[in-house]
């Protein structure tokens, strides 16, 4: 039997191999992906027997796999629960760098907010981690959007339209400045960001090369792959879906 400690530390691993049968202590989530991650490239053949949020843990492992490839950049600007709901499973999932847009800043000061979330992006190609850019993650960032359109005397869509046409010339900035080979691919959440990425980066096509699952087809333009999803579309594991074949193909 692995206590707590054992599991956490890692220990186990040293000798969890003489044993044809081993149970596990485990309170949260990470316990569990401790337990897995380990196991399931140890070159014998395991019965699991556990809960359901085990049942997940190795689910994942079998979508993802092992493929590591360059980071893949993902632009969320969809205020949809379902996505938001897709972005916190993967960020709670996988190590990566979030960065959470400070919208005020953003169009009082955008210099200083494009001068932070460049250096984010670069802190992410250098941890070798996937790099998140979203003006929705937290309520705090919506409400400030409300608040801000409400100041600006502009209506939600009208606001909203502005806002992911500033992301869209930021990012296509950051993304030429440092150079799109340093990503496997790119990932848009909501059609209007998608477009704004596109205008902003000089896309008029991008040619159809495959499908990650139902109505989320993979795209390329020229060697950089694309993928773009509707906010309220897809199951909570799209986005890990998405992220894994991206950096799939994109080796």
């Amino acid at each position: 039997h692995v206590l707590i400690d054992e599991l956490r530390s890692g220990e186990f691993t040293r000798w969890i191999d003489r044993y044809r049968v081993a149970s596990f202590d485990a309170e949260v989530e990470s316990d569990l992906r401790a337990i897995v991650e380990p196991l399931i490239d140890c070159g014998k053949r395991v019965l699991w027997v556990g809960s359901a949020g085990l049942a997940e843990i190795i689910a994942q492992n079998a979508i993802v796999g092992r493929v590591r490839g360059k980071p893949v950049l993902l632009v969320i600007a969809s205020p949809n629960d379902v996505t938001i709901r897709q972005l916190t499973n993967f960020v709670n999932t996988f190590d990566s760098e979030l960065i959470k847009v400070d919208v005020e800043n953003l169009f009082t000061n955008y210099d200083n907010e494009f001068k932070v979330i460049r250096e984010r992006v670069a802190r992410g190609l250098m941890r070798g981690v996937d790099i998140v850019i979203t003006t929705s993650y937290d309520k705090s960032q919506i409400s400030q959007g409300a608040v801000l359109a409400s100041r600006m005397g502009l209506s939600t869509s009208e606001f909203g339209a502005r806002l992911v046409d500033m992301v869209g010339r930021a990012v296509s900035d950051i993304v030429n400045g440092i150079g799109i080979e340093s990503f496997a691919g790119i990932f848009a959440a909501g059609g209007d960001i998608a477009m704004a990425l596109m205008r902003n980066m000089g896309i008029g096509a991008l040619d159809v090369v495959g499908e990650i699952e139902a109505g989320v087809p993979l795209l390329r333009y020229r060697d950089t792959f694309f993928v773009t999803k509707a906010g309220g579309f897809g199951r909570d594991s799209t986005i890990i879906r998405i992220v894994a074949r991206v950096r799939g193909v994109g080796l």
